[in-house]
This record gives structure tokens, C-alpha cells and sequence, in this order.
């Protein structure tokens, strides 16, 4: 395999990542073009930090017998709660980049990893609508008291740093020991070189 320097737009890029080297139980990092993702990125932006992730989903990948291909998925936390939607869809729409975050820990143990946490899912999570402006208000608007995330409840970046991650990993601890909440952004922060690997850094030139 050999990546390219920039991708002309974010679906060569994809079909690069998705045909030569996606692993199950990537964490997809992602800056989004809504205006929900401007605004997670104004209220989460820190000094000195360029373009900043605003969605977290997790790659799955089935293999499908009858056809002999491989199936990929997202999981990740949207307004109907922990869902599945094909990757190329959660990659490509509505997106201006993205990059991985690989696990540097054994195949089988990720495997499991991901399966738990599609039970999980599978639970019905819903989804913390309050968790965003809460972030906003302490990010932004001065009110510093320890933030608590629903437990019951997930936004994307919480399912990908603490459902999903924290079965092998334990460096977004901090983040949410400090502060109450794991933000799309904190999982690049606090990637520790050993626990994690970041991929696919190449920028988006058309």
C-alpha cells in the first residue's frame, strides 16, 4: 500500500483507507461540515490546535460468506442513539476529513472488544442531547464545574474513548476524570504513542 502525500477529495481518500488498510476497531476520527460540527469545533477548538475532529465512530467489519467480501460499519452515537450505517456513508457524507486512531494492541483482543461493544449498542444507548451545551457552557461561556455525563446515555465520542476503548486502553481516563466528558477532540489529545496509533493524517486538497 502506498499513501498518498493529499487525496484530491475525502472519497479517495476513503477508498484508499477502506480497500488497503482498514482494520476492525479503527476509531474514525472526523470533521464534519453541519453546522453541529462548526459549532463542536468553535466551543472545543483550544490555542494553537488547526482543524479539529467532531465525530467519533467505531470501524466494524463483518465478513460475509456468501459473497466472500468484507462488510464495513460504523458504529456511532447520533440522534437515534448507538447505531450502525455503512461506513463509506459515515466517511464520505457531510465530512472534510478524517483519520484513524489504531489500537496497538492484539487483533483478538480488539475483536472482542468490538463485539462487546456492539452489545452494547445493541441495548438501545440513547443518545445525551444535554451533554453538547454543557459542553459549550464550560468550554466557552466560563462554567467550570466537573461535567457529568449520563451513564445511561452516550454521545460519540464517549462511546468510541469509553464503551469501546477503555476495555484495553486507559489514556482518555484523564479526560473524563478531570472534566466529566470525553470530547471528540480529547481522544487525539490524549492518545497515548503507547496505546494508540494515528493513522491516515493526509489532508484533503480539492
Amino acid at each position: 500500500m502506498t499513501q498518498l502525500e493529499a487525496y484530491k477529495t475525502v472519497v479517495d481518500k476513503y477508498n484508499d483507507y477502506a480497500t488497503n488498510d482498514a482494520k476492525n476497531g479503527d476509531i474514525i476520527q472526523i470533521t464534519g461540515t453541519s453546522w453541529l460540527s462548526n459549532t463542536i469545533a468553535w466551543s472545543d477548538k483550544r490555542p494553537g490546535e488547526g482543524v479539529i475532529a467532531t465525530h467519533s465512530g467505531l470501524c466494524m467489519m463483518m465478513f460475509d460468506k456468501n459473497t466472500n467480501q468484507i462488510r464495513r460499519f460504523m458504529l456511532q452515537a447520533e440522534a437515534n442513539g448507538v447505531m450502525p450505517d455503512y461506513l463509506s456513508d459515515a466517511v464520505c457524507s457531510g465530512v472534510r476529513n478524517f483519520y484513524v486512531l489504531r489500537p496497538k494492541v492484539s487483533q483478538d483482543v480488539i475483536d472482542i472488544a468490538v463485539s462487546k461493544s456492539w452489545t452494547s449498542a445493541e441495548a438501545k444507548i440513547a443518545y445525551d442531547f444535554f451533554l453538547l451545551p454543557k459542553i459549550l457552557m464550560y468550554e466557552k461561556m466560563g462554567l467550570k464545574s466537573r461535567i457529568m455525563a449520563n451513564p445511561l446515555k452516550d454521545i460519540c465520542s464517549m462511546y468510541t474513548g469509553q464503551k469501546y476503548a477503555s476495555q484495553f486502553a486507559r489514556c482518555f481516563d484523564s479526560a473524563l476524570a478531570k472534566n466529566g466528558y470525553v470530547s471528540p477532540q480529547d481522544l487525539r489529545r490524549d492518545a497515548s504513542p503507547d496505546e494508540f496509533s494515528i493513522l491516515w493524517m493526509q489532508g484533503i486538497t480539492g
